[in-house]
């Protein structure tokens, strides 16, 4: 697989920033606060000194994880256009708090904190959906209003892990490198109130073979068909079926 050249590294990596910045508008919306992107990076997961970043979404924390599904189709002449392709997978989408950040986000989301772990759970989870959601948007309106090509990122249901559950992003970066040909590529940003001590720690990590297909057609409208990205094996989708 080729890389993406310098420039276009820093096309597509600009249009992740302007998706982690949409989830800071979600996020500000459904907390009432105003919510800021900051420390925002987009880095293949191989170079050196990425270390310090990822650790940020230590095991220590509690977070909420969504697997994301790519699929892509031609939008330019209907009557010329190919069939969709399936879904395959893009990489995981994670939030992440300390525990008395996860108690701040709940203290601002809901009138009354619930007891209840599984209400609590609840209630990240939609945080997660709801910033996921505002993320994965962004990505694709931008990539469709410059190319002919119709992307689609659909997420699964969040899932909420605490302390010591895994799916970090070092599970997320170490599964993917695996699989794919290529070093997975991270995007991370830290969404914050201004005067706040809380944080809402926000990353993707894109499969090398979605990230490559994006940068390229940032690059130019695609031309003849389109190259499926692979499928690695145990790529199964979730709950059985496609998401």
């Amino acid at each position: 697989m080729n890389e993406p050249t310098h420039d276009l590294q820093a096309d597509v990596a600009q249009i992740i920033a302007d998706a982690i910045a949409a989830a800071a508008e979600g996020l500000g919306r459904w907390l009432e606060q105003p919510i800021e992107a900051v420390q925002i990076v987009t880095l293949p997961s191989d170079v050196p000194g990425l270390e310090s970043t990822v650790s940020q979404f230590g095991r220590e924390t509690c977070r909420c994880v969504m697997r994301v599904k790519c699929a892509f189709s031609t939008t330019s002449g209907a009557e010329h256009a190919a069939p969709p392709a399936a879904a395959v997978s893009a990489g995981k989408f994670l939030l992440a708090w300390e525990p008395d950040e996860a108690a701040w986000l709940l203290d601002h989301s809901l009138s009354e904190v619930p007891e209840s772990r599984s209400l609590q759970d609840s209630a990240l989870a939609e945080t997660c959906n709801i910033v996921g959601c505002e993320f994965l948007n962004r990505i694709t309106n931008r990539i469709r209003s410059i190319s002919h090509v119709e992307v689609t990122l659909t997420p699964s249901p969040p899932h909420v892990c605490h302390p010591f559950d895994g799916d970090t992003v070092s599970d997320a970066i170490d599964n993917l490198g695996e699989h794919h040909d290529g070093a997975p590529w991270f995007a991370a940003g830290l969404l914050q109130s201004p005067g706040e001590a809380a944080s809402t720690r926000i990353a993707m990590v894109w499969c090398p073979d979605v990230w490559d297909r994006l940068s390229r057609l940032v690059d130019g409208p695609a031309d003849g068909p389109i190259a499926e990205p692979s499928r690695p094996p145990g790529d199964e989708p979730a709950n059985g079926k496609d998401v």
